[in-house]
Order: structure tokens, then C-alpha cells, then sequence
């Protein structure tokens, strides 16, 4: 936090319960400096802070600060994982970074159902109704014409044996809005209203694809009213410590300053494979009938190579 007119003496950090929260009623924790840190909390749950400072001129405590609103982790999630959000139990395992304080507050937010005001089919499962999107509350038709950054997160635990997992889901993203994906530490700290890699501690290599012969540029956007499938390797060659780890799945959305359409997600699918995706593929040379292939991978006893020309439809397999 900052201060205006600090004295130099302390502070008192109040928490407890989001619901009815009053500061004054709430757990008291002393702090010397700008930041502390609270241990013993719930699981995924939601708490309430406030903060406030000691001033030694009148031998008495300032008024209250805004109350910020947060819910703690969950635990992270064994592979594989799915999730179509049709049940209430896991979607509350879902947590969102939403803007919903000043100063970080965002317009377009995360959520989880089947809100009917977005105009657009909301979910994409047989026999299901739900979705996880972002929508503009204030103007219930569309997302709104103020920048936002929102995130949503899963936690998941690669086991300590795999080193590629596939990500798979359904998608739509209207407009000119984004989606962008992450995998990230859990202890990174994410604010609503800034973009990666601008956030103190967010690296855009984590960006998911960002390795030598993956997509680069993961960015979800305009493709209409339309669902489409989106499958994405995330694997040692851009995480060499993904293996035994717990990580933080990312979705970002972000939009511009022009009126958007919402955009969802929707059946999330996040499992191992047991066999690696070749990475790291050049061509390094060309003869007059002949070239020369190279890869890298974890080591296999058969590969099996598919070619062609521009003009030939049929594919060519060599082992």
C-alpha cells in the first residue's frame, strides 16, 4: 500500500470475512513497513482488508481504507482435467482477478453461467447451459468501450513424470476483444487492469507457445459468433521445471477503447502426453532430390515424418 502524510510509526491490517465485513470488528495485524504478510488462511476462500495507520501527533489511529475484496487459492488440480462449468463445486475452484476494488477497477469481468443479455449462444457442452465469459454489468448488452485487463485462473499439478500436457477448449472471442493463455508461478502476484509482461513480476515468455516451432502469438480474437477449438502443447522446451510442479493456467482477456462482444470459454481439457511432441524442427539443407531434417525431443526408438509439396495433395509418410 502507499501513504500520504505517513508519520514513520505503524500500521494495523484488519481481515476477516468478505460477508458484512467491518473493519473494526475484524483480525488486527501490526506491520512496521509497507506490506506484510498473512499466514493461516482458509483454502479458497473470500476475505476482506482494510488498512489503516498509527498517527503519533494525536496518539491515535487515521481512518479505515478502502476495503479490497480477495479469495485465496484453491488447491491445484491432478491431471487430467476437465471442466465444462456445469458443476457449481468446481466452478468455485475457479478464481477470478476481476478489478472489483478502486484503483484497479475493470468494467468487463469474468464470470460463470449462462447470462442470456450477452446476445450470443453462452455454452458449447451437449445437455449443458453454462460457460465462463466476460461481460460489462453496467450496460448488460456488451462488453464496455474502457480498456480492461481480467483474469481467470486454475491451478494444476503436472506430475513429476510428464513433460508435455495438452491444453484443449472451446472458444469464442467477438469483436476485437483477446484471450491470451499463461502458465505461471503461483506465487506471481496478478493485478486486474494491467497487461503482461507490464505487471511487476509477469514474464511474457510464459506466454503459452512462445518456443522455437510453437504459435508465438496465442492471442484469441475475432472469429465472430462462432465456436472454435483451440489445442496447445505446453511442454519442457518453454517450461524446462515443468515437471512436478504445481502452475497457474491463465486466461487473460483484454479489449481496447472500441465496444466489444463478449468472450467465453468453454470446455477446458488439460492432460498429459506420454508421447512428445517434436520441437525445435529445421530444415538444414537442400540437395538436388534430397534434404536433411533435424529435431529435438525426448529420446524415442521411431519418428514418423509427413511431407509434401504445393502442389501435391497427397502426403508422403517416412519412418
Amino acid at each position: 500500500w502507499d501513504s500520504i502524510n505517513y508519520t514513520g510509526y505503524n500500521w494495523q491490517i484488519s481481515y476477516g470475512d468478505t460477508n458484512n465485513f467491518n473493519p473494526d470488528n475484524g483480525t488486527i495485524v501490526n506491520d512496521t513497513s509497507w506490506g506484510c504478510t498473512i499466514s493461516g488462511l482458509t483454502i479458497n476462500h473470500p476475505y476482506s482488508f482494510a488498512i489503516r495507520q498509527y498517527c503519533a501527533n494525536n496518539n491515535t489511529y487515521g481512518e479505515w481504507s478502502d476495503i479490497i475484496k480477495t479469495r485465496t487459492a484453491p488447491e491445484g488440480v491432478t491431471l487430467p482435467y476437465s471442466c465444462d462449468f456445469e458443476d457449481s463445486v468446481e466452478n468455485a475452484n475457479w478464481i477470478f482477478v476481476n478489478g472489483d476494488n478502486k484503483p484497479t477497477y475493470q468494467m468487463d469481468k469474468w464470470y460463470i453461467g449462462s447470462n442470456i443479455n450477452t446476445g450470443i449462444n453462452m455454452n458449447n457442452t451437449p445437455n449443458g447451459s453454462n460457460s465462463m465469459y466476460v461481460f460489462d454489468t453496467d450496460s448488460y448488452t456488451t462488453t464496455s468501450m474502457t480498456t480492461s485487463y481480467v483474469y481467470a485462473y486454475r491451478d494444476i499439478i503436472i506430475p513429476d513424470t510428464i513433460s508435455e500436457v495438452a491444453l484443449e477448449f472451446d472458444w469464442k472471442s467477438i469483436g476485437s476483444s483477446n484471450i491470451d493463455l499463461y502458465l505461471m508461478d503461483t506465487s506471481t502476484y496478478i493485478v486486474a487492469g494491467g497487461c503482461f509482461p507490464r505487471q511487476t513480476r509477469l514474464d511474457s515468455t510464459y506466454r503459452i507457445g512462445v518456443y522455437n516451432g510453437g504459435p508465438k502469438n496465442n492471442t484469441l480474437s475475432n472469429n465472430g459468433d462462432v465456436w472454435k477449438h483451440a489445442i496447445y502443447s505446453i511442454n519442457y522446451n518453454q517450461f524446462p521445471n515443468i515437471s512436478g510442479r504445481k502452475w497457474r493456467l491463465v486466461f487473460l482477456y483484454s479489449n481496447g477503447t472500441i465496444n466489444h462482444r463478449p468472450a467465453v470459454v468453454d470446455n477446458i481439457h488439460i492432460y498429459p502426453k506420454t508421447c512428445n511432441m517434436p520441437i525445435n524442427v529445421n530444415v538444414l539443407s537442400w540437395g538436388t532430390d534430397e534434404t536433411i531434417v533435424s529435431w529435438n525431443d525426448a529420446p524415442a526408438s521411431n519418428y514418423e515424418i509427413s511431407y509434401t509439396t504445393d502442389t501435391i495433395t497427397n502426403i508422403v509418410y517416412a519412418n
